[in-house]
């Protein structure tokens, strides 16, 4: 019999502030270090014990064998987690895909897409990962031509915007539009980012965020969502007990 599941996506991202996180269908993709442990923690971008573990959750997510799961963990790391870059994302289909052209002993788990309950439910395409390696290395190869515009400079109304810039920038600094946001203070994102209060102090000043710092606040942002997904998980699991 077929296995009949939708096509959920299995996620990754490498965080300074929440190290690195794997979901698959919005959920935490558990380690299965009971049934093989290579890693005590998840990997890719390289072929590492860590990234032959996460190669095993993943084809034990849709073959529940463990025996070809452990067996072909290198393979799939080797051809497919090797590729991935710092935030990846790839179907269930795509693995299965794999499993079909690698994996001769698989042969009754073919997956069916199938509609979800949810209709908010929003089933995200992945293109084939051959296919955005010789993207990435297009845009990488591609060179960036910048046409330069010559305009005349008024100097006393170039004075004036400078001095309006200024104004604005305390009015609507970006780094306290960043705070409100959050909803924390400047002192509270300093002590999230490990670094001095003054340093977030002179990016107020500035009314700048290096592009370092900017990464540092999407990793925050990113697992501050993490755990509101874990949370809401929690919550439903513990519904369903206090009704059973």
């Amino acid at each position: 019999m077929a296995l009949i599941i939708n096509n959920h996506m299995f996620k990754g991202s490498k965080s300074l502030l929440s190290g690195k996180y794997v979901t698959y269908a919005e959920m935490e993709l558990p380690l299965h270090n009971d049934l093989f442990e290579s890693s005590k923690g998840f990997d890719w971008g390289l072929l590492s014990p860590a990234s032959k573990q996460l190669a095993f959750s993943m084809l034990y997510q849709i073959t529940k064998n463990v025996e070809a799961s452990k067996d072909y963990a290198e393979n799939f790391a080797k051809d497919i987690l090797r590729g991935f870059g710092k935030k990846w994302s790839f179907s269930a289909l795509e693995v299965q895909k794999w499993i079909d052209k690698n994996i001769p002993e698989i042969k009754e788990t073919t997956i069916k897409v199938i509609e979800p309950l949810n209709p908010n439910y929003k089933n995200e395409s992945q293109a084939p990962l051959k296919i955005q390696i010789e993207e990435k290395k297009q845009e990488e190869t591609t060179p960036v031509v910048v046409t330069v515009t010559k305009k005349p400079v008024n100097k006393i109304d170039t004075r004036k915007t400078n001095r309006t810039k200024k104004r604005g920038a305390s009015k609507d600094n970006v780094v306290r539009q960043l705070c409100k946001e959050i909803g924390i203070t400047q002192k509270e994102l300093a002590h999230v980012l490990e670094v001095p209060e003054g340093t977030v102090s002179s990016w107020a000043v500035k009314d700048e965020i290096p592009r370092l710092g900017k990464k540092a606040i999407e990793f925050y942002m990113q697992s501050l969502k993490n755990e509101q997904i874990i949370q809401k998980y929690k919550n439903f699991v513990d519904l369903v007990q206090h009704s059973a």
